[in-house]
């Protein structure tokens, strides 16, 4: 049996550090975290402050709740969820930051969340308007580091054009971005002149290379959509999905894994593999199947589907597949598909945000061919590379 290397996160290097817990010895914190932020031995980050010399005042944590188990885009009410130590803020719904009067008596805002390393998961986002609210009061802001599950070199995904930022894309981020939650704070700081530049106790033991399963860290599930770390890798392209009326499996054991519609038939998987390259097609298998969403669309209804099984994960590309996803059923069943727009997103089309350009959905509906929008989902992707490299933490 092949020993896997031991990756000790930020709280773990904090937890056995006293150098790292000196310079937050009586200091007055406020944790932003979840379900995710724990150690391999699941003590959690608020239990590791409330023990520590620092005094912890205040709770905050993003979509899902601090237990991570609330609905996609529903609002987890404050104290909602069981007894925390200290009360728990939540920053999902109409409010996104940290109220002004709970920063009064916070000296360091701490940021301790397992992320997926992709533009359109909410926490990142969260973590960006900490640090603004961290900037505007004179905060520190300190990151506990963890690894991105798709490893710090899988970067895919055009990166997002500045008039289609939201709560879920910005900061010229691809969709895959490959930097820890550390290197992204330096690369928003300094990039956009987002709050302090953040201080970032790194983990012992990563390099850029390691996906998540190789780090022997244990999966914390960060949302109820991502009950796995393998689901991490086929998400960033079958949530582009959801800027459509195909089911991208939720409601099902395999969310994101899963997808398809009552109306797909089997010339649905004929002409997906003959849009996608051949050395797409050697990434992945698909395994037709039926299910039936217990919720999310389509729910009680049988659909049509298939499942993805990854073969070749360092060359798989989600976003180009879930891009070739809808173009085959814009194209294949006209009278059935159908672009869906959240009401969330102030007029923008749900899918362009997703894409994280109107380009994408420009062609599917001119009926361009497969090369020419597969060759716009490769644009800019070296451009930033070479952009955040100042950034790297790690080898």
């Amino acid at each position: 049996m092949i020993e896997l290397p031991r990756v000790n996160v930020g709280l773990e290097v904090l937890r056995d550090s006293e150098k790292e817990q000196l310079k937050l010895k009586d200091k007055d914190i406020g944790l932003v975290s979840n379900c995710t932020g724990v150690t391999a031995e699941f003590e959690r980050s608020d239990q590791f402050f409330a023990g520590s010399g620092a005094k912890l005042r205040a709770v905050f944590t993003p979509e899902h709740g601090f237990f991570c188990a609330g609905k996609p885009g529903e609002s987890v009410s404050d104290n909602s969820e069981g007894k925390v130590d200290v009360p728990v803020t939540s920053l999902y719904g109409d409010r996104r930051q940290p109220p002004g009067e709970k920063m009064e008596d916070i000296d360091v805002l701490v940021y301790d969340i397992q992320d997926l390393g992709v533009r359109c998961y909410t926490y990142i986002h969260t973590m960006a308007n900490c640090m603004k609210v961290a900037g505007e009061t004179g905060t520190e802001f300190l990151i506990l580091d963890r690894p991105p599950p798709l490893s710090g070199k899988k970067v895919e995904g055009r990166p997002i054009e500045s008039e289609l930022s939201s709560f879920i894309g910005g900061y010229r981020l691809p969709m895959v971005y490959g930097l820890t939650p550390g290197e992204l704070g330096k690369y928003l700081s300094a990039k956009f002149s987002i709050g302090p530049t953040p201080s970032v106790v790194s983990m012992e033991g990563w390099s850029r290379d390691l996906w998540y399963d190789e780090t022997g860290l244990p999966w914390v599930s960060p949302s109820p959509g991502i009950p796995y770390s393998e689901t991490a890798l086929v998400y960033p392209g079958t949530v582009l999905l959801e800027g459509t009326n195909l089911s991208e499996g939720r409601g099902t054991s395999k969310p994101f894994r899963l997808f398809g519609a009552p109306w797909l038939t089997k010339k649905f998987k004929v002409e997906f593999m003959n849009l996608i390259s051949p050395a797409d097609k050697s990434t992945f298998k698909l395994r037709e199947c039926r299910y039936r969403p217990r919720f999310s669309n389509y729910s009680g209804e049988l659909c049509r589907g298939y499942e993805i099984y990854v073969t070749d994960r360092l060359d798989f590309s989600p976003f180009r597949f879930g891009i070739a996803l809808v173009k085959v059923a814009h194209d294949l069943y006209p009278e059935d598909f159908a672009w869906w727009n959240s009401s969330l997103n102030k007029g923008k089309a749900h899918f362009n945000q997703l894409t994280g350009s109107r380009k994408f959905r420009e062609l599917i509906e001119k009926g361009c061919d497969g090369e020419e929008i597969m060759g716009l989902a490769e644009e800019g992707i070296e451009e930033f590379r070479d952009s955040v490299m100042e950034f790297f933490l790690y080898k």
